[in-house]
């Protein structure tokens, strides 16, 4: 080493007291030791332990503080699969079924109502993520178009009360439009807008030729559309009835195709069942059609599950059989109302 020649060289001079001083200075390294000053710290494998043990330490103290929704740790930084938003439907994607809204809870004779046919994957977008429905804070424009069990025949205003009513308690904003009135004047302490466009007796081709007017004269963003009971009833060409309102809803699509047209399968007869269900059977794929097509559509089944003692007269259901229609109506459309 350098130091220890550098002595040697001063011995050769000086008195061997002088030199065994100068040489046996504590601050000169011993041979075969560094420097503590050129020592590298970090390089060292148990002050690095040390640091990182403590740093993990603080960081563990600090993570305990936390919610368990924001841990490091993956089980409990997994979001509840109910706590999601803007999945649809999920909901419901595959039946649209979902929850039971609240309003549905306040007594309604419709306990089983919400079943929903389940609607291909474009309509189901229109429903959530692209609601046809004014973000202003106007009430949502929906057009009740069918025949008398559209009007109401054996209960004022038919299933719009009830659907008026679960809109109402659910603090979303709808208001009924069409060329005809009926129905109370008021509901859950509102006017009751007694507007609609149902037409008794009227077959599928009588009902297409409101449209577009007077049917859309007043604009809608939702279309309840129910037609056919009648061609059935009267027998009038059955095996081409639902090609009839396939050409219906054409009609609607092109008219404005920012409505969200809703379809549904007729409720049950007191007689000619064999005819009703062979009419049903055939919407599914008229609607998953023209969905396929981009045409805002939806199919909901108002007939599977429709109450016992719902039928008034064999033909128009009365109020236990209009409420559990607006169930069905509601879940349908309750995500595009706002």
């Amino acid at each position: 080493m350098r130091t220890r020649t550098a002595c040697g060289r001063w011995l050769l001079t000086l008195s061997m007291f002088i030199s065994l001083v100068a040489c046996g200075d504590s601050s000169a390294p011993r041979s075969g030791e560094d420097s503590s000053d050129d020592r590298d710290e970090s390089a060292d494998p148990s002050s690095s332990r040390d640091d990182s043990d403590d740093d993990e330490k603080e960081e563990k103290e600090e993570e305990d503080e936390l919610p368990s929704s924001t841990r490091k740790d993956g089980g409990s930084a997994r979001l509840d699969a109910g706590s999601r938003t803007g999945d649809t439907r999920a909901s419901d994607a595959a039946t649209q079924s979902g929850p039971r809204s609240d309003a549905s809870k306040q007594g309604s004779a419709s306990d089983d109502a919400g079943v929903v046919a389940a609607p291909p994957a474009p309509e189901d977008a229109a429903v959530t993520s692209e609601s046809p429905c004014p973000s202003n804070g106007d009430p949502c424009k929906v057009l009740p178009l069918g025949d008398s069990i559209t009007f109401g025949i054996g209960y004022a205003g038919g299933y719009r009360v009830e659907l008026f009513k679960r809109a109402t308690l659910a603090n979303q904003k709808l208001t009924f439009v069409g060329s005809v009135q009926n129905g109370p004047s008021m509901v859950e302490s509102k006017a009751f807008p007694r507007r609609n466009e149902g037409h008794s007796g009227w077959t599928i081709e009588q009902i297409a030729g409101l449209v577009p007017m007077p049917a859309l004269q007043d604009g809608a963003d939702i279309v309840l559309l129910m037609a056919g009971t009648n061609d059935v009833n009267l027998r009038r060409d059955l095996a081409n009835a639902p090609k009839r309102l396939g050409s219906l809803i054409d009609a609607l699509a092109k008219a404005d195709d920012h409505m969200l047209i809703v379809v549904a399968q007729l409720t049950p007869l007191s007689s000619n069942s064999a005819a009703i269900e062979a009419y049903n059977r055939a919407l599914p794929a008229l609607v998953q059609e023209r969905a396929a097509q981009g045409k805002h559509v939806l199919l909901v089944d108002m007939n599977s599950g429709f109450p016992a003692n719902a039928l008034g007269d064999g033909v128009h259901p009365n109020q236990k059989g209009y409420e559990w229609m607006a169930g069905v109506w509601y879940e349908a459309i309750k995500g595009a109302l706002r």
